[in-house]
């Protein structure tokens, strides 16, 4: 435990939101977590492909709904 507390206390960047954010999966599900399961919540916080597929839809035929 004294490893991820260094870690978290002088190593981790917020910078990478990867870092914060497998940190608290793991936590949340206490400790065990699949790397799709990981990426999946790296995805929902990940702004700049939100907006991509945004763009995406917004090209398809029919009116998207806001």
């Amino acid at each position: 435990m004294n490893s991820l507390k260094d870690f978290i206390q002088n190593k981790m960047r917020m910078s990478h939101i990867y870092q914060p954010l497998m940190i608290k999966t793991l936590i949340a599900n206490r400790g065990k977590a699949s790397k799709h399961d990981i990426a999946k919540k790296i995805v929902e916080f990940d702004f700049s492909q939100v907006e991509y597929y945004e763009k995406v839809v917004d090209s398809m035929i029919g009116q998207a709904v806001d």
